[in-house]
């Protein structure tokens, strides 16, 4: 995605890597850990890059947003809005968001909040979720 970014905001090689500089203190995407991929992508996306979503992406994110729904509606979270969800998010995958999310990353979301259902054994919850998942 973020060289995606380098294209869709016209940023010559130069230009780019010197960003990159004064965002992570690496001159390349290969040297920089999750958190510093993280932090680029967030600047990108600050300047105006939106990434291209898939139907597979979007289908992923509105069933993440739909459980996340469900967790809320049977009482095992307390705040239903996207903010607490990106807040979920971020702690998870160094403070990104929903959109930031590709498709891997949101099926691991989707199935760490499987497993965090089936740990809470809140019955409802279980159900509603297997109605979203069928």
């Amino acid at each position: 995605a973020i060289k995606t970014a380098q294209r869709d905001l016209c940023l010559d090689d130069s230009t780019y890597r010197a960003t990159l500089l004064d965002i992570c203190g690496k001159d390349s995407c290969s040297k920089m850990t999750d958190k510093e991929l993280g932090k680029t992508l967030a600047h990108f996306r600050h300047r105006g890059f939106r990434p291209q979503d898939d139907p597979t992406t979007r289908a992923q994110r509105g069933l993440i947003v739909a459980i996340w729904q469900a967790f809320a509606e049977s009482g095992e979270v307390q705040n239903a809005s996207t903010q607490a969800l990106n807040a979920y998010i971020g702690r998870r995958f160094f403070n990104r968001r929903l959109d930031d999310l590709g498709v891997n990353e949101c099926q691991t979301v989707i199935e760490q909040l499987k497993r965090w259902a089936r740990r809470t054994g809140n019955a409802f919850l279980e159900d509603r979720l297997l109605e979203l998942l069928s």
